[in-house]
């Protein structure tokens, strides 16, 4: 497979043949929900594929992996649209399960190990033991891995995407040759966006909730439309909360 990039700028500092690249699937949070008595598990859905270098460590490939839980506002900002503090700003705890070691992310000094209690209730059932190790610390080179099989990232508690590993090469002349530049986007699969439902043209920024104005209950608008419809001179208009809103197609 050869990797297509827009050029970007930066000093060419790879040489051919002297690092491995590997490509990665991405795929949506696993659903699973309940229809009466029958459990449904749908199938899941690719997102993005990206390409990374064996010299990089797993928390570079997890910096680059965008999850619309990540960016979700965790408090409503009805009096104060300015303030938004998002998920991924409180909890940076993940880990990515990879043949019977869970890496975890310990970047920060609150972070927690996410693996812990699904590895005590492993020991419990008679499973196991699975061994641990530092996200940051463990290069792709070092893993041992299995082309094509499913393998688990795990971030903001329960969101769970599936990833796999679907190629492994020496980079060559064609690769882009400029380290920083890596891990980068391969394919992308395109999502219709949220529209605001006011002006119907652009795409939703906020959500409001119990709004006396609107005619549902969950309303969507565009960030010119939320702020025109329901503030004046920068005071709320009616009762409602509001939350920011981000859209699944526009986050990668």
């Amino acid at each position: 497979m050869t990797l297509q990039q827009p050029p970007l700028k930066g000093r060419r500092d790879l040489k051919p043949w002297e690092d491995v690249i590997l490509v990665v699937k991405v795929y949506e949070p696993i659903r699973i929900y309940s229809r009466g008595s029958r459990i449904c598990n749908p199938p899941p859905v690719f997102l993005y594929d990206l390409a990374v270098l064996g010299s990089q460590t797993l928390d570079q490939l997890r910096d680059k992996i965008n999850c619309v839980s990540d960016w979700s506002v965790t408090e409503g900002v009805t009096d104060n649209p300015a303030k938004q503090i998002k998920a991924k700003d409180i909890y940076k705890s993940g880990f990515f399960y990879i043949e019977g070691v869970f890496y975890n992310d310990f970047r920060h000094a609150k972070n927690h190990d996410y693996s812990e209690v699904i590895r005590k209730f492993a020991e419990e059932k008679g499973q196991g033991p699975f061994r641990t190790a530092v996200m940051e610390h463990t290069r792709f080179v070092d893993l041992t891995l299995r082309v094509g099989y499913p393998y688990l990232y795990q971030h903001q508690g329960e969101c769970k995407h599936f990833i796999m590993f679907v190629d492994i090469r020496l980079l060559n002349e064609s690769d882009p040759l400029v380290s920083r530049n890596y891990p980068f986007h391969l394919r992308i699969v395109r999502k219709m966006s949220h529209l605001c439902m006011v002006c119907k043209l652009h795409t939703a920024r906020w959500v409001t909730h119990d709004n006396e104005r609107t005619w549902t209950d969950y309303c969507y608008f565009c960030d010119n439309c939320f702020r025109s419809f329901n503030y004046t001179f920068r005071k709320k208009i009616g009762k409602f909360r509001a939350y920011r809103y981000y859209d699944r197609a526009i986050v990668l």
